[in-house]
């Protein structure tokens, strides 16, 4: 196979090895309270046409875990915007009958991992759009699809999926020049999550720092997304927080707000709990995307974004601190995914080729693996060892006839070894670092 033909497809056969490997590792449960509350909502929603979880002064059956009100129905704290999000899944395992409790469900459990790697595929599209090399849009793929936290939102669903797909389709549509995805992607944004309310603003502004993270429309454009995002953040104020949940502050999590605001100091908080995290968990997006500053204007211009919204979101969770644990991991997940746009857009700059190349990509495996073991292996084994909650895997450990599960782990291994296979030659020497204009154009 040429070096041309192989780099043309490169990014596609990306995806199907993180898919694989992503899929390899799935639960085929929810795992833990927040998860299953989120599938509940979005089957309240398709069976009854409501978010609300229960009548006042009764349990939700599913979520025993959840006090009940007396006087007031049980209605899901969370945004609706990831309910809406898997209610097709939903539907699928309802016309199967694979909605029942306690699992509530089969294919919605695959939700976060299908709307990350829709976000990998955007990511990579948009990159081509601009006219990077597909072995860039590749390399985008790999190191996003392998950092532990995109891996880790990955398994455990819940909102940080959705809400990176939306930011992966607003750079899409910003590569595309496409103002309605720009603009859908703002407006739902706040609906999907909490910080939605500081993500949408700031990549509303994004295209006055570079017409390649963004626009190039100037002021006027800019102003317009911007009047976008806020017009979204106020319908979500009133809407759901105000009139469904009755608290304009807080909405569903107005219990806990007052509990956990300024509680540590915030640069403690960013400091110890965020920053810091960035070293352990994606270390190679962090560097390379740093190496954008070898052209110092247009390396500013282009980790400007990134940059605001890991600042951003960080910043929101600092002063929102109810406990030493916030999780940074799954907090800043989505916005990983812009700096992998960052690493794919200076790729062909470096001219990583060849050993180093496939080395940081097989570091970046590394490290993810590393981080899924450990954080992961939290099932106990009759013999005392513990492992990750794998579905397959947890057949093999309870003695499940090989038939039932064999070919769900030999299937997706092939299919990682068919794309690494289909990969060889993608970061070879002599192998074009762009795009023609032709294939810009076409």
């Amino acid at each position: 196979m040429s070096a041309g033909r192989v780099t043309g497809g490169s990014w596609g056969w990306a995806l199907i090895l993180v898919a694989g490997l992503h899929l390899l590792t799935a639960a085929g449960s929810w795992l833990d309270g927040d998860h299953a509350e989120m599938l509940l909502m979005s089957r309240r929603l398709v069976t009854q046409a409501t978010f609300t979880l229960a009548p006042a002064g009764e349990r939700a059956a599913e979520l025993p875990w959840r006090a009940a009100s007396p006087d007031r129905p049980l209605r899901a704290r969370f945004h609706p915007g990831t309910a809406v999000a898997v209610a097709p899944l939903v539907l699928i395992d309802r016309a199967f009958g694979w909605d029942a409790p306690p699992d509530l469900g089969r294919v919605v459990l695959l939700g976060g991992h299908l709307y990350v790697l829709g976000a990998l595929a955007l990511v990579a599209a948009a990159l081509r759009r601009r006219g990077t090399s597909s072995g860039a849009a590749a390399v985008a793929v790999l190191l996003l699809g392998t950092a532990w936290p995109v891996w880790q939102v990955a398994r455990h669903a819940g909102a940080e999926p959705v809400v990176g797909f939306l930011i992966a389709l607003h750079l899409w549509g910003a590569a595309a020049g496409s103002r309605a995805t720009r603009m859908g992607a703002l407006l739902l944004l706040p609906w999907a999550h909490p910080t939605g309310f500081v993500l949408a603003p700031i990549l509303a502004l994004g295209g006055l720092v570079d017409g390649a993270t963004g626009w190039s429309a100037g002021w006027r454009d800019a102003a317009a997304s911007l009047l976008a995002a806020i017009a979204s953040v106020a319908s979500v104020l009133v809407v759901w927080n105000h009139l469904y949940h009755g608290s304009w502050w807080g909405g569903g999590y107005a219990a806990a707000v007052p509990s956990g605001l300024l509680k540590r100091p915030p640069a403690t908080v960013w400091l110890q709990d965020y920053a810091s995290q960035c070293a352990l968990f994606v270390p190679l997006l962090v560097t390379l995307g740093a190496a954008a500053l070898g052209d110092r204007r247009r390396g500013l211009r282009l980790l400007a974004m990134p940059l605001a919204l890991f600042v951003g979101v960080s910043f929101l969770f600092s002063v929102f601190s109810p406990t030493l644990g916030q999780d940074p991991v799954r907090r800043l997940a989505p916005v990983w995914l812009a700096w992998g746009w960052l690493v794919g857009s200076v790729w062909d700059e470096l001219d990583l080729r060849g050993t180093t190349a496939w080395g940081l990509i097989a570091l970046s495996l590394v490290i993810g693996v590393y981080w899924f073991l450990l954080r992961e292996s939290n099932i106990g084994s009759p013999s005392g060892v513990s492992y990750p909650l794998v579905w397959w895997f947890r057949l093999a450990a309870e003695g499940d006839p090989a038939g039932r599960w064999l070919g769900y782990p030999l299937a997706l291994g092939l299919a990682c070894g068919v794309g690494a296979w289909k990969l060889r030659g993608c970061f070879d020497r002599g192998t074009p670092s762009r795009r023609s204009g032709a294939e810009v154009n076409a």
